[in-house]
């Protein structure tokens, strides 16, 4: 038999610190390694430029900087408003949340 060949895979995820509830993270990599576009609700940023970004902000990846590059945005304060926002921004379809984002 041949070599099996990987299909790229992309995987969206969704971190949120149990600690401190207004902290999330919305992530989508290629593979594990390479985080192609992520959302940062609570922590600020410096940029490679040493521009300073407050949050919250979201990551692009970029050849040669990987996802170390973002932008400011605006959003209200709640996850559900940072997960439909993430999600327009990746073009996934909004996740149907049963009870609302805790």
């Amino acid at each position: 038999m041949g070599e099996r060949r990987r299909d790229p895979v992309l995987r969206p995820r969704c971190a949120k610190v149990p600690q401190e509830p207004a902290q999330s993270a919305f992530q989508l990599r290629y593979r594990r390694e390479i985080v192609l576009a992520r959302l940062c609700t609570s922590v600020p940023h410096a940029n490679p430029d040493g521009a300073s970004l407050r949050f919250p902000h979201f990551h692009t990846y970029r050849e040669s900087f990987d996802d170390k590059w973002a932008v400011e945005v605006e959003i209200k304060g709640d996850l559900a408003s940072a997960l439909q926002f993430f999600c327009k921004k990746i073009n996934l379809p909004e996740p149907v949340i049963q009870g609302g984002l805790a």
